[in-house]
């Protein structure tokens, strides 16, 4: 049983275990967020900010929970890539954490081409991204 229409395209599935898991994910966030405002204070951070950021990478969490394609999968991780680039480089004074999101966009970028390289050599072997179908169709028994 669905819980809404498909949308984009039927790239995204919503079921009772993905609401689960969303419902999860931000109540977990929200605790995350007023846990930490005393922290953020103190560090004279900008509370806004960073509670919009959190606010877009838990959308980037629940989406990932309900992809249905390969390439979805890999628009969502960048997306959360995205966000934590920005989150770690936020505080600029410290040479530390510019030099932490400076690697951490290094090693993603070389991870990011392995992941499209063998989604692209899986795309051309067996013609589709979707799960489902790559479920099926490696499901069937080699033939002897």
């Amino acid at each position: 049983m669905t819980l809404c229409a498909p949308a984009f395209n039927n790239t995204f599935e919503s079921n009772a275990l993905t609401g689960l898991g969303s419902v999860i994910v931000l109540s977990l966030s929200l605790i995350l967020l007023i846990g930490s405002l005393d922290y953020l204070k103190s560090q004279k951070l900008p509370i806004f900010e960073l509670s919009i950021l959190l606010l877009l990478l838990v959308a980037g969490l629940c989406a990932l929970m309900k992809v249905k394609t390969l390439f979805t999968l890999y628009l969502c991780i960048e997306w959360q890539s995205i966000i934590l680039y920005i989150s770690i480089c936020f505080i600029k004074v410290s040479v530390y954490a510019i030099e932490a999101s400076l690697i951490y966009y290094i090693f993603s970028v070389f991870l990011t081409l392995l992941l499209l390289f063998g989604v692209s050599i899986l795309y051309y072997t067996v013609g589709t991204l979707d799960f489902n179908s790559l479920k099926i169709l490696f499901s069937v028994p080699l033939e002897e």
